[in-house]
């Protein structure tokens, strides 16, 4: 019979215990266990607490798939051990994701518990390195691989820390000697091949890839990497072989027709690159976002685009047919036809969007947008209308409105549309852009006032708004819609050179107009226009030999061979007393469209000067 031995403090109540067991059951005296369960568990030691929560734990957690009682179990036994590794394990790898410091002290107490247990060692290297702290874990793996030097992944994690540490021979010797337990091993080959690359011993990774295609001749990965290392090393021959029969032994290997689609692309052939990258579109290994980009990335560079764009024009159509339901590609191909300037095809596929109800915001605002450069009014202002419909509080569409009223002549609507916009806007800097607006539609008023006819380059415009009372008081209104822009935004670059030019275009506040036109191309300093009104600023103050310097800078950044940069070119020119090269100026003004009168002024002034 097993008897349970308990120990007492004080050894005569021990002694008397036994005397009285003794007597009672010489007595023929049973006792029975009546004990409630509370009573049992209040005297049941320490370390059986903790290891009936951690058991606890293991049904709450796998049979019934309850983690927070599992957690909440496991938390019981550490407190009831805090020395209790399994629970202290359990708890780690909960925890692991969500609070890593914390995860990384509970599998350390549990591997310093047990520094034998192999589960324990490589969970704390893993925290360790979860944590960043590369150098500790490196030390435990260590330690593992010497415990269990027949597991090759711990040769490739140690491998991996030493390159984290920046001690690639250390890992290369790593790999070597499991290269001679193992044999040879893709995983660790490719890492292998990783590291003498990065160490410049390109000879000797072009041998490591040979030694893997010799060994797994079947094995595409492998001739894919040696065809990437011999075209690194300018093998280019052996390079398309190697590539080709990946792509032989498998059309559709996706990693096969970026390694050439790269090949073709670093050696500038584009025809190739662009030939293979409509095999990558075609294939469904890749997903439609990541061809998007791919996409994105082959037309950012518009010279590019311009040079291949037929070809480009069949990856587009590519993607089109294939995902014909998925908005990303859709939106490519709109943005596609509008760069090759097939606005009524993008325009049709956008409104299809929007009749079918699956548009939003963003597909209203490219339809108001070329509508709108298209000068279609109505169809500006119905799209305009819709979009309000389905969001009223909206306050750039409300400043659209603005400005499609005001390109209609319709300038009281459009003020009271961008007051709308003003109630709505929800930052002073839109706010800023919105009191700009009204000052513009201010001031076109103003000069519509003396210009009813609306002809371009009026000469003397500004002279003859001085002279209008009307005219003033719109000005007037203008300006004081510019200096609330500017207080509620001192770095609005327009409104600082709009404000800055009718100034100098006034001849009002020359000092003025510099400071804020040199303001506003501090803000966009290669803005062709900012330029010009700096450049025109400082001719009306007088200061027209820095004039000439900023104009010249001006005229360099336009690109659309303005004639109003030209002609005020050959003014300041013709300030400086350059009046040949001011006239060639002019003339190339003239031939850009500026009036014809305008230009004979000038030259006739010319001469009478001469004279």
């Amino acid at each position: 019979m097993t008897r349970r031995k308990f120990t007492y403090s004080c050894l005569s109540l021990g002694r008397m215990a036994a005397l009285l067991t003794v007597s009672l059951l010489c007595c023929g005296f049973t006792p029975r266990r009546v004990q409630s369960r509370a009573a049992v568990a209040e005297r049941v030691p320490d370390s059986l607490a903790a290891l009936y929560a951690y058991t606890d734990c293991i049904r709450l957690l796998y049979s019934e798939g309850d983690t927070v009682g599992g957690q909440r179990a496991l938390r019981r036994a550490v407190e009831c051990d805090s020395t209790y590794a399994p629970a202290l394990f359990l708890l780690s790898t909960g925890m692991a994701a969500e609070q890593p410091d914390s995860a990384r002290e509970y599998a350390r107490r549990a591997y310093l518990r047990d520094t034998a247990n192999k589960w324990y060692a490589q969970h704390y290297g893993r925290m360790l390195i979860f944590n960043g702290r590369y150098g500790d874990a490196a030390t435990i793996f260590e330690k593992v691989m010497r415990d269990e030097p027949d597991n090759p992944d711990h040769y490739r994690m140690l491998a991996l820390l030493y390159q984290q540490q920046n001690k690639p021979f250390s890992a290369l010797v790593i790999l070597d000697s499991a290269e001679v337990r193992f044999g040879r091993i893709s995983a660790l080959s490719e890492i292998k091949r990783g590291l003498l690359i990065g160490t410049r011993q390109y000879d000797k990774a072009v041998a490591e890839a040979e030694a893997m295609v010799a060994a797994e001749p079947y094995d595409t990965d492998n001739r894919i990497a040696l065809g990437e290392l011999y075209g690194a090393v300018g093998r280019d021959s052996s390079a398309l072989a190697e590539l080709n029969e990946a792509l032989r032994r498998d059309s559709s290997n996706l990693r096969a027709q970026m390694a050439l689609s790269d090949y073709w692309n670093h050696r500038q052939d584009y025809r190739r690159y662009l030939s293979v990258m409509k095999e990558i579109f075609r294939n469904d290994a890749m997903p439609a976002a990541d061809k998007v980009r791919q996409l994105k990335r082959i037309t950012s560079d518009r010279d590019f685009y311009r040079s291949n764009y037929l070809q480009i024009d069949e990856l587009v159509r590519t993607l089109a047919l294939k995902y014909p339901d998925d908005r990303e590609v859709t939106d490519a191909y709109a943005a596609h036809l509008i760069a090759s300037g097939e606005l009524d095809d993008a325009l049709e596929l956008y409104k299809r969007r929007l009749a079918a109800g699956t548009g939003e915001k963003e597909d209203y605002d490219t339809v108001i947008d070329i509508e709108s450069y298209k000068r279609r009014e109505d169809s500006t202002a119905k799209y305009i209308a819709l979009a309000l419909a389905r969001y009223p509080d909206d306050p750039i569409l409300y400043l659209r409105k603005g400005s499609a009223s005001s390109l209609r002549h319709r300038y009281d609507d459009a003020v009271r549309s961008f007051r709308r916009a003003l109630s709505l806007a929800g930052t002073d800097s839109l706010r800023s852009v919105i009191r700009g607006y009204i000052g513009d539609t201010y001031q076109t008023q103003a000069v519509e006032t003396v210009n009813p006819e609306r002809k371009e380059h009026f000469p003397g415009l500004f002279r003859e708004v001085e002279r209008s009372s009307r005219a003033r008081s719109y000005m007037k209104r203008c300006f004081a819609e510019y200096d609330r822009a500017l207080a509620l935004w001192s770095d609005n670059a327009a409104v600082l050179n709009n404000y800055a030019y009718f100034l100098a275009e006034q001849d009002r506040e020359p000092e003025r107009a510099v400071e804020m036109s040199s303001r506003a191309t501090k803000a966009e300093p290669n803005n062709p226009t900012y330029l010009d009104t700096y450049a025109w600023a400082l001719h009306k103050a007088g200061r027209t030999a820095e004039a000439k310097r900023v104009m010249q800078q001006a005229l360099s950044l336009d690109r659309t061979d303005s004639a109003e940069l030209q002609v005020h070119y050959g003014d300041i020119l013709d300030a400086l007393g350059e009046r040949f090269m001011a006239e060639i100026y002019w003339r190339r003004a003239q031939e850009n469209g500026y009036p014809e009168d305008a230009i004979t002024r000038r030259m006739k002034r010319t001469e009478t000067d001469d004279r």
